[in-house]
């Protein structure tokens, strides 16, 4: 009851499914019984479709930060032949990968704009529950080109209740929160239909992980059903080779 909290159940832009939105629901059903302020409508002052281009346009450089001279070239080649009119995802993915450093320099100062919008937010509330993705694990897909790790998925989705969301949207609820480095914590929040867990996750003003870790910990301790609960097919014996996961089995439990 001590905690200040706002959730963030859903978004167009990574639309979650049944089993998620139903966990949402335990949670906030569980903390208004624990007697917690909850806010289901509060939000930070930002378009999240903006700050989710710009968590994927300063990951994109992350990601390919190790780009030797001629690889650098090809990929600027590869982004100058893009029509200026296409805006596609592929499209923005070269652009950012062979982005100039004053490029990447703007969209750092974006982020340190958004530092402060997430620290106006976190004066009102401790923290911030939100999905940690748009379903429960789902089954693994090996369809399409992979030559480039998550972007080039080709036309892989994420089912979900009827929902088909393309993978790389999937970062969607942690992208538009780490991109301005504030901490998460994930926690259980009971099982899927199918009988797989479901994680939601406390975010916190930035250095404040201490704040969410304590949050995660009440919960578990004062809610019934947000403690671990291995699925049925959940064997504790599973030695580190046969941890592969092949093809038909989930890809994550999400926890």
């Amino acid at each position: 009851a001590d905690f200040r909290v706002a959730v963030w159940g859903n978004d167009p832009l990574c639309p979650v499914d049944k089993d998620v939105s139903d966990a949402v629901r335990r949670t906030v059903t569980a903390l208004r019984e624990a007697g917690t302020m909850v806010d289901e409508t509060a939000r930070p002052g930002f378009d999240p479709a903006e700050v989710f281009d710009l968590y994927k346009q300063l990951l994109a450089a992350a990601e390919h930060a190790s780009l030797d001279a001629p690889g650098l070239e090809e990929a600027v080649v590869a982004a100058e032949a893009i029509a200026t009119s296409d805006t596609s995802e592929a499209a923005k993915q070269a652009r950012w990968i062979a982005q100039r450093h004053h490029t990447w320099q703007a969209a750092d100062a974006k982020r340190r704009e958004l530092q402060g919008v997430w620290e106006t937010f976190f004066q009102d509330f401790d923290v911030l529950v939100m999905p940690v993705c748009c379903s429960d694990a789902w089954p693994h897909d090996h369809t399409g080109n992979t030559d480039q790790p998550f972007w080039k998925v080709g036309k892989r989705v994420i089912p979900g209740n009827g929902l088909k969301t393309p993978y790389h949207w999937q970062v969607f609820w942690s992208g538009v929160t780490n991109v301005a480095f504030n901490p998460a914590t994930s926690f259980p929040a009971g099982l899927s239909q199918e009988g797989l867990p479901v994680g939601l996750q406390a975010v916190g003003a930035e250095f404040q992980d201490n704040t969410t870790i304590a949050f995660a910990r009440a919960l578990a301790q004062e809610a019934v059903g947000f403690t671990f609960e291995p699925p049925n097919r959940f064997s504790p014996h599973i030695n580190s080779s046969s941890r592969h996961t092949q093809p038909g089995t989930r890809e994550s439990s999400k926890m």
